[in-house]
């Protein structure tokens, strides 16, 4: 049985954010380590507003952030799949944009307390050195899979 590229593409594209999420936790606990910042609560937070619930504790909020902050990861690896056709380094410089501003967009129109709008300079260089080591790992993730599989 043969895969359709499309699917192919799409398959790789999700291990490729799979394993940018990877990247990206683990520079996330390196940093809360040496800056002292608590873990962010924003991904539950956001589906709990968005589904209109609430967990019932910290330990449970905190278990539903990671289970958001993955599986969010994982869905946006998809974006490297629609890329595809755009040679690299490029495809990897759209993907950060597009990963990056996303991520704000979803937090602004949700109105959560961490907002882009009201950061200060180190929390945003903050936020976009997470999502730039989640882009280029991905996305070298994404180009390694695809040399693997078809050879380009």
């Amino acid at each position: 049985m043969q895969i359709s590229p499309t699917l192919r593409n799409v398959g790789l594209g999700l291990a490729a954010g799979l394993i940018g999420t990877l990247a990206m936790t683990l520079g996330q606990k390196a940093e809360m380590a040496l800056t002292e910042r608590p873990p962010s609560n924003e991904p539950a937070q956001a589906v709990e507003k968005v589904g209109g619930f609430s967990v019932a504790d910290e330990q449970s909020e905190q278990l539903l952030s990671t289970g958001v902050h993955f599986a969010y990861g994982i869905a946006l690896g998809a974006g490297l799949a629609a890329l595809d056709e755009v040679a690299e380094p490029a495809r990897t410089a759209l993907y950060f944009v597009a990963t990056q501003v996303t991520g704000m967009a979803v937090l602004q129109a949700l109105e959560l307390d961490g907002k882009p709008s009201e950061w200060d300079g180190p929390t945003a260089a903050i936020d976009v050195g997470h999502h730039l080591v989640y882009a280029v790992v991905a996305g070298l993730a994404y180009t390694g899979g695809k040399r693997l599989l078809v050879g380009r």
